[in-house]
C-alpha cells in the first residue's frame, strides 16, 4: 500500500472532478492526481479510491515523466536539463493530445528555473499538477478493455477474459476434466456438444473484447491512452494528433492485437465460408500469450520478459544460423554422394538424401526418417569430419550475440525495475515531507535525542539529522515522524519538521558540520496530559545543547560548530595524490586527445584549400 509511510493527519476523501485547480487566471485547470504502482495519490494526501468506471480525466503514471526525462537527458547529455528542452517537450505534450494553447500553458507546471533537474520536474508536477485531459466515451470504454488498472469495472472485465482463457485452455490441453465440468453444468458432451457451445461462448467473449477496442480505435488518442515516451520524439518538428487511420494500424499491428486476431480468425472463417482450414483450430493455443499480461508487472517473473525479449530479438540470427546450415548441408551432402553413392546405403543415393543425413547431424536432430545410415569410405570420413569440426565453430559467433542481447536485455529490465522503485520512494518521500535519504551519510547518522514528559509517563526519541549535508535543506521543510520509547517499549511517535542552512565553512572539501539547524514539533501521539520536551543536540564535535520547549510554539533554532577548537578552523585530512599509474594514464589520454584534435584541424584546412581549388577549376 502506498499510503502506508504516511504521517498521521487525516485522510479526506474527495470526488476525483473536484481535484483540478487553475495555476493563475485565465490557465486551464489542472490535475494534480496520478498513478503510482497501481494505485491514484495526490500530494495532498487526498486518497482516491479505484472507481467503478475510467476517471473522466486522464491519470497518468508518475514514472512516464521519468522516462521523458531520462531521454531528455540523454539526448542533451546533461542531467539538468534546460528549460528550454523542457519548454519545446511542454509543447509536443500539449500538440500530440490535441490540447489548444500550446504555445502559453506549460504541461510540466510552473518551473521557473533556467535549468531543472529531475526533482525540480517532480515537485513541479506533482504540486502544481498538468492541464487536465479530458477523456471521450470512446477512450474511457477502450481503457476499460485495455487497461485493467483504470477502474474496478476494467479489473473485472480483464479478470472475467482471463478465467474464459485459463477455462478454454484447460479443454484444449486436458479434454476429461472438460467433460467432467459439463457434467458438473448438465451439458452433454456426446458429439461434442458441451465443447462446442462453450468454444462458441470464448470465441464471443474474445470477439466482443477485440472488435469493441478495434470500433473505438479511429476515435482515440493513442498517444493519450498509451502514453509512450516513443511517441514524442526530440527530432519532429511538429507532432500532430494521430489520423485515424494510423490508429487503426497502430493498434492492428500490436502484438497483443494480432494474438487476439489469430485466436478468434479460424473460428469466423469456418462460420462466414465453411470448413475452412479445418487444421487451423489449433491456432486458439495462441491465446496463451494473454496469460502474460497478468505476469507483466510481477517482480519475480522478470527474468521471463528478459528471455522473451533475447528470444524474439535473435530470431533473425538464428534464421541467418539456419541458412548457413542449410548451404554446409547441401555442400557436403554433395560430397558424401559422390563419395559413397557406390556403397549402397540409401541416405546416399541423391544429393537432397544425403545433405538431409548430414543436416540432421549439424542440428542434433535425431528419432526422424531418413537419418540412418553410416559412412564408409576415407573421403566420406574426411567430409563427414570436417563439417563436424565446423559445426562447432559456426555455433560461437551467434551464441556470443544472443549473450549480449540477454545481457543487455537484462540490464534494461533490472534498471527499469529500478528506477520505478526509485521514483516511487521520491514520491513517497514528498508525500511525506522530504526526501529521507537526506538524513544519511557514508559517514554515519547524526542523531539527536528528545524527550518528552507527561503526567502519564516520558518517552525519549532519537532523531536523525541532516547536518553532514552542504547543501541547505530549506527549499522544502523535512518532515520525519519517529517512534517514542520507554524502557524498550513503543509508546507513542511524533513528527518533526526540520530546516538546515549550512554555513559557509562547509563549502571546504571534508568540512565539518557548521550551520543553523531548526526543529518543530508539529504533533505527539500516545502521551496524555500537559506535555513536556526537551532536545539534546549535538551542536559540538564532543558536545551537545539542552533546550527545553514548548509544544504550543516548539519551533527552536540550535547553532552547529562541529569545528576544531584550537584553530576554529575546518578539519582537513592528508589529500591522498593518485596512484602514479592512473596519473600517467591521465596525461596520455590528454595527449592523444591534443593530437587527435590537431589532426582534425589540419584534414579540415586541407579539405578547405581543396575546396577553393576545385572552385578556380569550375570557374575555368
Amino acid at each position: 500500500d502506498i499510503f502506508r509511510h504516511l504521517p498521521a493527519p487525516r485522510v479526506v476523501v474527495v470526488p476525483m472532478e473536484e481535484a483540478t485547480e487553475a495555476l493563475t487566471a485565465g490557465d486551464p485547470p489542472r490535475n494534480k492526481i496520478y498513478n503510482l504502482s497501481g494505485n491514484f495519490f495526490e500530494v495532498s494526501r487526498s486518497e482516491y479510491p479505484l472507481p467503478f468506471t475510467p476517471p473522466k480525466q486522464m491519470i497518468f503514471e508518475i514514472y512516464f515523466f521519468r522516462q521523458l526525462y531520462d531521454h531528455l537527458a540523454a539526448k542533451t547529455l546533461r542531467k539538468d536539463l534546460p528549460l528550454l528542452a523542457l519548454r519545446n517537450m511542454s509543447l509536443k505534450l500539449m500538440q500530440a493530445f490535441g490540447m489548444p494553447g500550446a504555445l502559453e500553458v506549460n504541461f510540466f507546471g510552473n518551473l521557473q528555473k533556467p535549468f531543472c533537474t529531475w526533482s525540480d520536474i517532480q515537485d513541479a508536477l506533482i504540486n502544481s499538477g498538468h492541464p487536465t485531459i479530458r477523456l471521450s466515451p470512446a477512450e474511457r470504454l477502450y481503457r476499460t478493455l485495455s487497461n485493467e488498472e483504470s477502474s474496478r469495472l476494467a479489473r473485472g472485465w480483464f479478470n472475467f477474459v482471463m478465467i474464459v482463457t485459463v477455462l478454454n485452455l484447460t479443454k484444449i490441453m486436458w479434454p476429461p476434466l472438460a467433460e467432467r465440468m459439463c457434467d458438473v453444468v448438465g451439458l452433454s458432451h456426446v458429439d461434442d456438444h458441451c465443447s462446442n457451445v462453450f468454444n462458441t461462448f470464448c470465441i464471443i467473449v474474445f470477439s466482443v473484447d477485440y472488435f469493441t477496442k478495434l470500433c473505438c480505435t479511429p476515435f482515440v488518442r493513442m498517444e493519450l491512452v498509451e502514453v509512450h515516451k516513443n511517441f514524442f520524439c526530440t527530432e519532429d518538428l511538429v507532432l500532430k494528433p494521430m489520423p485515424p487511420a494510423a490508429r487503426v494500424w497502430h493498434f492492428v499491428t500490436q502484438g497483443d492485437a494480432m494474438v487476439d486476431l489469430v485466436a478468434i480468425l479460424p473460428w469466423w472463417m469456418d462460420v462466414l465460408v465453411g470448413n475452412f482450414l479445418p487444421g487451423a483450430s489449433f491456432l486458439r493455443v495462441i491465446r496463451l500469450a494473454r496469460l502474460m499480461r497478468i505476469f507483466k508487472s510481477a517482480k519475480y517473473l522478470d527474468m521471463v520478459q528478459v528471455l522473451g525479449l533475447t528470444l524474439w530479438k535473435s530470431i533473425i540470427m538464428v534464421a541467418y544460423l539456419f541458412i548457413l546450415i542449410m548451404v554446409i548441408a547441401l555442400i557436403a551432402g554433395c560430397l558424401l554422394q559422390q563419395f559413397e553413392q557406390d556403397m549402397q546405403e540409401e541416405a546416399f543415393q541423391s544429393v537432397p538424401g544425403a545433405g538431409y543425413w548430414i543436416f540432421s547431424r549439424l542440428i542434433s536432430m535425431k528419432d526422424t526418417p531418413y537419418v540412418s545410415g553410416k559412412v564408409q569410405t576415407q573421403s566420406g570420413i574426411v567430409v563427414l569430419a570436417a563439417t563436424l569440426t565446423l559445426k562447432g565453430v559456426m555455433w560461437i559467433v551467434p551464441i556470443a550475440h544472443i549473450k549480449q542481447i540477454f545481457s543487455k536485455e537484462y540490464s534494461y529490465v533490472t534498471h527499469e525495475r529500478e528506477l520505478r522503485m526509485q521514483v516511487r520512494e521520491q514520491v513517497l518521500d514528498a508525500m511525506d515531507g522530504g526526501d529521507h535519504k537526506l538524513l544519511s551519510s557514508p559517514n554515519g547518522i547524526t542523531c539527536a535525542v528528545l524527550s518528552v514528559s507527561s503526567s502519564s509517563g516520558f518517552a525519549k526519541a532519537r532523531v536523525p539529522l541532516p547536518i553532514q549535508r552542504k547543501e541547505p535543506v530549506q527549499r522544502s521543510p523535512l518532515v520525519v515522524t519517529v517512534s517514542l520509547d520507554c524502557h524498550g517499549s513503543k509508546v507513542g511517535e511524533t513528527t518533526i519538521c526540520m530546516l538546515w542552512m549550512p554555513g559557509a565553512e562547509m563549502q571546504e572539501p571534508d568540512a565539518l558540520p557548521c550551520g543553523i539547524l531548526t526543529l518543530t514539533i508539529l504533533e505527539v501521539k500516545g502521551l496524555q496530559g500537559p506535555l513536556t520536551a526537551t532536545w539534546e543536540v549535538p551542536n559540538k564535535l564532543f558536545g551537545c545543547i539542552t533546550s527545553v520547549v514548548n509544544l504550543e510554539n516548539s519551533e527552536t533554532r540550535f547553532p552547529i560548530s562541529w569545528q576544531c577548537e584550537d584553530s576554529k578552523s575546518t578539519v582537513k585530512r592528508e589529500v591522498v595524490q593518485p596512484y602514479p599509474l592512473v596519473k600517467d594514464f591521465q596525461v596520455k589520454v590528454m595527449s592523444l586527445l591534443h593530437e587527435q584534435s590537431e589532426k582534425l584541424q589540419e584534414q579540415q584546412d586541407m579539405l578547405v584549400q581543396q575546396g577553393r581549388q576545385v572552385m578556380r577549376l569550375s570557374k575555368h
